[in-house]
Order: C-alpha cells, then structure tokens, then sequence
C-alpha cells in the first residue's frame, strides 16, 4: 500500500526551509499575486484550472483533475470548495479560503483531493474528507467561526477514506477536535496522521482528537496511524479512542503531548522539540 511506503519516508522537504509548521506567513496566496475579481464559480470542464482569482462565493468541482491555486476564496455558503461525489484528482493549493463565520455547518474545502498549503479559517469546519484517498499538507487550519450551536472541527475524516495522509499541517482548532476520524458514513482503511501541530486556538478544545469506531456499526477502521505529531492537550485530554466492532485501534506512536498551549511558530522547522525547551519563562 502507498501508505506502508509513505510511513518510510521521513523528509519534509515541501515545507519552505526554516519556515516551522504552517502559519499565516507561509501559507495561503503568495506574496505578490495579482488577483482577478470573481463571483461564484462551477467546474465541468475536465482538467481547468483557476488561478489568481479573487472568488467573492462558492467553487463547486463537477469534473476531474481540477486545481485551485494561488487564488482567494471568500464565501458565505456551506463550502468554500466542494469536490462533489464521483470526482476526482482535485487540488487546491496556496490558497486563502474564508468563510467570514458566516454559516453554520460549513467546511472550507469538502471532498477528496490534495489539499496543500492553504490558510483556511472562518468556518465550522476546515476540511471535510469524502470518500477515496487524499493529501493534506502543509495547510493552515484556524479561526473557526460559525453561528448556532457549531459542532466544531479542524479536519474530519467520517468514512469512506483509503490511503489518506494528513501531513505537516497546523491545526488550532476549537469545539470539539483538531482532527475527528469515525466510521459514520462507511469503513476506513489507512490513514496516517503525521507531523502535524495539533492544539487549539486560545478557546475551549475537548479532546485534541478523535478516533471512534463505534459510530457506523460494523464498518471498520483500520490502519490508523497517528505518529509524530506536536499535540496540546485539549480540555479533556490528547486522545478519544473507541475500538471498531473487530477491535481495530489506532496506532499511536513518536508524538510530543505537552499542556502547554505553545504556539507554532516557537517550533522551529517543525521539530519535536521538549515541551520543557518552550515553557513560558
């Protein structure tokens, strides 16, 4: 499977040197792009590409092999990107993508796809993983917003996932979890969390992250692994782990778990540095 190789990989070179774990300063549209203005936009056409645009709504992705770069995204709606069912190959890259706290329930980008060094905030939830496998790197997840009574969540991954990696991301997330993985919507086979900052944005987090499996009966979740990552305890704890009904557990191993709520940019080049090295003096 791509994720055995993936797990023997250790580089991360795709982050820019020096940079540490994603923020503002290094995610999102570069430095200089000239923007184009645009209202909301639906893709058919196989192979297109958006780039350089200033999107005042939605994108709705109805074709294959569709990327979204170096763009903005400002959107009211449930989405600020939705790869819809059925499609694939998408990615959307070096993107701001905003969802203004405008509605609840929102995702800024839903859907499978590669995902790479986006700076998503302002909605309920910053990536809804569907089914297939997919790519999550290098984003930028924080800011959630959403009016109601929001069920809040960095990344989620609620079925249907096969060889996904979420990879070298910062999440600050608030609510309910950074990362929530169940077996809501159907089994869950490979899934690799890695190197990734897991922690919260100065609100209220229950348990930094999720991995349930008793949520969608007899569907399975298995070869989770969770390895790597600098992780802040949220209110109630690291974890949240339930077996599946065959008793699959994640395999956690390699992750730094400190109480101390420090922020990533005090992480240089995204190292696992002790918890003791960053305490506030």
């Amino acid at each position: 499977m791509q994720i055995e190789e993936d797990l023997r990989l250790s580089d991360t070179s795709d982050r820019p040197e020096g940079s540490g774990f994603p923020t503002a300063a290094n995610t999102g549209v570069p430095s200089g792009t000239t923007l184009t203005p645009s209202g909301d936009i639906m893709v058919t056409k196989a192979g297109t590409v958006l780039s350089g645009l200033d999107i005042k709504g939605m994108v709705v992705i109805r074709a294959d092999n569709v990327t979204i770069q170096n763009s903005k995204i400002s959107s009211d709606g449930y989405s600020g990107v939705k790869v819809e069912r059925g499609f694939k190959g998408a990615s959307v890259i070096n993107s701001d993508i905003d969802g203004m706290g405008s509605t609840a329930g929102s995702y800024g980008i839903m859907g499978n796809g590669t995902f790479v060094g986006n700076d998503i905030r302002g909605f309920e939830n910053g990536i809804n993983l569907t089914g297939g496998s997919s790519t999550v790197r290098g984003n930028y997840i924080h800011g959630l917003q959403a009016p109601g009574s929001p069920h809040y969540d960095g990344i989620q991954s609620m079925g249907g996932q096969s060889d996904t990696l979420i990879e070298g991301n910062t999440i600050r997330a608030r609510g309910t979890s950074a990362i929530f993985i169940d077996n809501m919507f159907g089994p869950v086979n490979g899934v690799t969390v890695r190197n990734n900052y897991l922690g919260d944005d100065g609100q209220f987090l229950g348990y930094t992250m999720y991995v349930l499996g008793d949520r969608g009966g007899h569907y399975p979740v298995m070869n989770v692994i969770i390895r790597d990552n600098y992780i802040i305890k949220g209110k109630y704890g690291f974890y949240s782990i339930r077996p599946d009904y065959y008793g699959h557990l994640p395999t956690i191993v390699g992750n730094t778990e400190v109480l101390y709520k420090v922020p990533p940019e005090r992480i240089p080049g995204g190292a696992m540095v002790p918890a003791a090295d960053l305490m506030p003096q």
